[in-house]
């Protein structure tokens, strides 16, 4: 599973529903991160992230999270 960063568009946030609260209507989508309502992360298959998309892209945006890794090698 992916994670992914889910929040809620600038211009939906004057909805009563929280980006946390649509994902959760979609299965296979476990929430890692909801300390802020309109800006969740989540792990998704690939499959679970385009649904949210389709279902609720008109108000949420669903990016991959970019987690910075340091390499030690060097």
């Amino acid at each position: 599973m992916t994670a992914y960063v889910v929040t809620t568009r600038w211009e939906a946030r004057t909805s009563s529903s929280t980006a946390e609260q649509q994902v959760r209507e979609v299965p296979g989508v476990r929430i890692r991160s909801s300390s802020n309502p309109h800006c969740i992360t989540v792990e998704a298959s690939e499959f679970a992230a385009a649904e949210i998309q389709r279902r609720f892209g008109s108000v949420l945006l669903v990016e991959p999270e970019i987690s910075a890794r340091l390499d030690k090698s060097n």
